[in-house]
């Protein structure tokens, strides 16, 4: 058993009475908590795995406590699951609360409705294992910070989460071949498996390109797998099954581990060359994926696919982009909003990927290659080296506290006018 604990003191706070082990089901995540908890069939709402209700001594009062368990199989790193949403949520993060250590992260907020307290606490507490992120919120019916802290820390720090008894990752399909080839685990139905393979060998190079740039070693260093799907219909199955869109020739399903590819597009799409755009752009996903341990902010992680992906349809170079992206880049630059704007983007905020897409590229090519703007070179490395060593994108962007943005995008629009 794996146990993931705090590394802070505990608060010196006596329990109410003896602490009872909560555990879900499946017997992965368990806890020490006093009192009774009754399991309630909420999950669906949740997400959750496991849901309890129960009530603890809150500052020397009875208050009620609900608790929910979900896994978080899109992230490995409990900071990334923890920082970056998907949707907006209304809330207030308290943020002298929040505390990160070996393999957990913690988080404390105020829900709100309507600008006004909701009237309860909501802590949330990350623990990695399995290769995944195990969530366990507490919702508190107080609103005495202090005194709820007291109460929970003992809970908070027993959290336990076993390993080995899950894997993010299926097993591939009866009947499916499997190979390794250009570093990746290629998985597929295709009975002419160079077809395959082209995709494994063009995937190969936009990931060598991100993994130059981005230096060190991934969190995430298993092997990268491709299902190469010959069947349109299981393709579409797997892909909704993923939550991601059909519609794509090549999606990176990130709670599987898997950059699925659907071979039939490949004879319609190969002469406009849109087919390997995308599967260029998953892959340089998949290896940032990798990299930080789970979906790092929007900006990084649509920012560095579009640049695998230009730069391997450039040669291979990542510093030297055909003339058709130049002057794409130098089009967009010229509405392009400061980089703080880009900093919290969600997905779900994003009306014109393309678009949004060539932007950020923009911006990660200025802050890569251009010349005689160290400082703000230095500053935007901090930021992605703090962002991999730490999982925690709100630490990484105090690396550029002081900076000016004004005047960083002049620096770019100056760079975009001799771009070559």
């Amino acid at each position: 058993m794996r146990r993931i604990a705090a590394t802070l003191v505990i608060l010196a706070a006596a329990l109410p009475c003896a602490a009872a082990t909560v555990t879900d089901p499946s017997g992965i995540v368990s806890f020490d908590a006093p009192g009774e908890w009754k399991p309630f069939d909420e999950l669906t709402a949740y997400n959750a795995m496991q849901g309890w209700d129960g009530r603890l001594d809150i500052g020397g009062e009875s208050t009620w406590v609900r608790i929910h368990l979900q896994r978080r199989n899109r992230y490995a790193r409990a900071a990334l699951a923890l920082e970056v949403p998907y949707f907006p949520t209304d809330e207030i993060f308290i943020d002298e609360r929040r505390r990160t250590g070996d393999g957990f992260a913690e988080v404390v907020t105020r829900p709100q409705k309507d600008g006004a307290d909701r009237g309860w606490l909501e802590y949330r507490h990350a623990v990695e294992a399995n290769g995944m992120v195990y969530l366990v919120t507490f919702d508190v019916g107080s609103m005495d910070a202090d005194a709820v802290e007291a109460a929970l820390r003992p809970i908070l720090d027993s959290i336990v989460a076993k390993s080995g008894m899950e894997s993010a990752q299926p097993a591939p399909r009866d009947g499916w071949w499997t190979r390794e080839i250009e570093g990746f685990v290629v998985v597929s139905d295709v009975k002419q498996k160079a077809r395959a393979q082209a995709i494994a060998r063009k995937a190969a190079i936009a990931r060598k390109i991100v993994a130059k740039q981005l230096g060190g070693e991934p969190f995430d260093d298993s092997k990268p797998i491709i299902w190469a799907f010959a069947d349109s219909v299981s393709y579409e199955t797997f892909v909704k099954k993923n939550g991601s869109d059909p519609k794509l020739e090549a999606i990176f399903a990130s709670q599987s581990r898997i950059l699925a590819v659907e071979l039939a597009r490949e004879q319609g799409d190969v002469a406009n060359a849109s087919y390997w755009d995308v599967i260029r752009r998953q892959a340089a996903y998949q290896y940032t994926w990798q990299f930080y341990g789970g979906a790092p902010p929007t900006w990084v992680g649509v920012g560095m696919a579009y640049y695998g992906a230009i730069g391997a349809e450039s040669g291979g170079k990542g510093d030297k982009p055909r003339t058709w992206y130049v002057k794409k880049g130098q089009e967009v630059v010229q509405t392009l909003p400061r980089l703080d704007e880009f900093f919290t983007i969600r997905w779900s905020e994003i009306d014109d990927v393309t678009r949004v897409g060539y932007e950020l590229w923009a911006w990660h090519y200025f802050l890569l290659h251009s010349r005689g703007n160290k400082a703000s070179k230095a500053l935007y490395a901090t930021y992605m080296s703090v962002l991999r060593a730490t999982g925690s994108p709100r630490l990484a962007k105090a690396a550029f506290d002081g900076c000016d943005y004004d005047a960083l995008r002049i620096a770019l629009l100056q760079f975009a006018e001799k771009w070559r």
